[in-house]
Formats: structure tokens, sequence, C-alpha cells
């Protein structure tokens, strides 16, 4: 392997000088795929090509990439070190790709916008047909995104702006606009026999089964201290996802009860497929906006018309 006390700026030239596109693919398949010959054969290099690409980037690195285990490959320190910007690399290679053709066919922008299932529901559903129609010449492409997100947004620069709640601390320069308020709510299918019910006791609601909400959610945190306070212990029912079909399908098809942010299920409620039980829900919840760079934004025309778009629709004092 090269020498151990390379200097970082030594280091940077010959990474510069020696590492190729397709040398990053490699790395980023080998890790997806744990195998380096499915890997060469994904990236269109022949095994000797590719054994001797992964060695080169090795000895620019001093250390090996990849550790062997009987059940393939995985990345060693100094791969997980080199593996995010490879992928970064080639996410923003394929941006630029999707961008130059969707130009050439008469695009004028691009505008890549997470948001999680509540911030869907909420707004972005809502408010991109307006803003389509103001500019129908931009590409959208919308990414339902988890608890992960604003990584993607500050570290992997993956994304415009991402639409969500959010009370981390946001790197300098990372603000959050807040645009919809948000609050608890206990959801059950039209027919269930509590809608209409006034008042709804606890005793009430201990009666019926409860979803759990999956760990991942907002919810999950806050819904046991929910139950504690109406001092019940209902039935559980362990099946939970993020995802808002199956919560519909779930809560249509049997009579349970679900504690969840109203606007994750706001638009059922409208289209009368959901209902809400009469029962106030005193759980505080963040409220929904958008985390995006300021400078990007600045600097990029359609990420600042649509921040500026939403923010006219949307906008709440917080």
């Amino acid at each position: 392997m090269g020498s151990q006390n390379v200097s970082p700026l030594v280091l940077f030239g010959r990474l510069m000088a020696k590492v190729r596109l397709r040398h990053l693919q490699l790395l980023v398949m080998i890790d997806e795929l744990k195998s380096l010959q499915k890997a060469a054969q994904f990236v269109g290099l022949s095994q000797p090509a590719a054994t001797h690409a992964l060695a080169e980037l090795e000895s620019l690195v001093g250390g090996e990439l990849f550790d062997r285990h009987s059940r393939g490959m995985r990345a060693s320190t100094f791969g997980e070190l080199i593996l995010p910007l490879a992928r970064n690399v080639i996410r923003s290679m394929e941006d630029c790709a999707e961008a130059i053709a969707t130009r050439r066919q008469g695009a004028e922008g691009f505008l890549r916008i997470g948001a999680n299932g509540a911030a869907i529901s909420a707004l972005v559903s809502k408010e991109l047909p307006g803003f389509n129609s103001m500019h129908p010449e931009v590409v959208i492409d919308v990414v339902e995104v988890g608890n992960d997100a604003l990584r993607a947004l500050t570290d992997e620069r993956s994304l415009d702006l991402l639409v969500t709640r959010t009370t981390q601390k946001l790197p300098d320069g990372f603000n959050f606009l807040p645009l919809v308020k948000d609050y608890y709510v206990l959801a059950c299918g039209a027919h269930h026999p509590l809608v209409g019910i006034r008042p709804v006791t606890p005793a009430d609601l201990e009666t019926y089964t409860w979803l759990m909400p999956p760990p991942t959610a907002v919810a999950s945190k806050d819904f046991h201290s929910y139950l504690d306070a109406l001092e019940i212990s209902p039935t559980m029912c362990w099946v939970g996802s993020r995802n808002l079909l199956i919560l519909l399908s779930m809560l249509e098809t049997k009579n349970f009860l679900a504690f969840v942010p109203y606007n994750t299920i706001s638009q059922f409620v409208d289209r009368h497929l959901l209902s809400i039980i009469d029962c106030p829900v005193h759980v505080p919840l963040a409220s929904i906006g958008a985390v995006y760079d300021s400078e990007h934004v600045s600097n990029n025309a359609v990420a600042g018309a649509f921040i500026n778009y939403i923010a006219h629709q949307n906008v709440i004092g917080c």
C-alpha cells in the first residue's frame, strides 16, 4: 500500500490525478452488491480490470477499502470514508445527465423536493398543481423521505429543499420556515362505532384495539405518554407502517384506532375515507415547514420560486 504519512494536499492531488468516475461507480456498486464480480459486470468492466482499479484506489488511499468476508465484501474504515464522496459524485453526475436531457427536451429548470408523508399530504400535493401551472417548464421530482432526510439535504446535497417537521439544530446557512401547523388526532375508519359519539370517554377508547405507531414515526415517542394521560391500557395491534395506504387499509377494514398527526391523514379525512374521534389530544407537535440552504436557494431560481410560492400560500407565525 502507499505511504502512511502522506499530507492531505498530496493525497488530494493523487486522487484528482488518478481517480476516474468509473472507479467511483465501481466502489458504490461493490458496496451495494457485496461482490467485486457483480459490480464489475454492472459497470461494464472485466474482472481483471475491476480488480486492478480497486487495487489502484487502495494504493492511493493507503489501505484496503473493503473487508472480504464469507458473505461478500463490506466497506472498511477507509471505505466508509470514501463511499459518501463516491455516491455524491455519481448522484451528481446522474442529476447532471437528467438536467441536460430534460433541458434539451424543452425544460427550463429542475427541482428536487424531499418530503415526509405528512408534508406530502398537507402541503406538497396541495401546492404542486398551482406551482406547476405557473412554471410548467420546470421538471419536479418529489421523493418521499424518512427520518434521515436531513442528511440528504445538508450532507449529500441530493435535494434542493426538504419539507418536513424538524426540531434538530440545523447547520450554518440552513433555515427552517414553518408553514403548516399540526396536531395529533385519534383516527379511525369512516364507519367506526365511535364516530359522532360525544363525549368519548377513556373507557370507550379502551374498548377498541389501537394501532401501534411504527418505531420510526414521529408519533411513537408521544403515543405512550398519551395513553398514560388517559390512564388506559388498550389492546394493541402490532402492524405498524409509515405507508399511508397500509394505515388506511387497517383502519377501514377493522375498528382500530390510530394516534397520528392530523396532516398525515388530512386528505383521507377530506375524502371521507377516515374520521376523527371527538376526543382532544393535548400533546404538542412541531409544525411542518421547509428546510433549505439560503445560499443555494438564492442561486437557484427554481428553488427560490418554490419557497416563495409555498410561503405565500401557507406561512404561519411560530
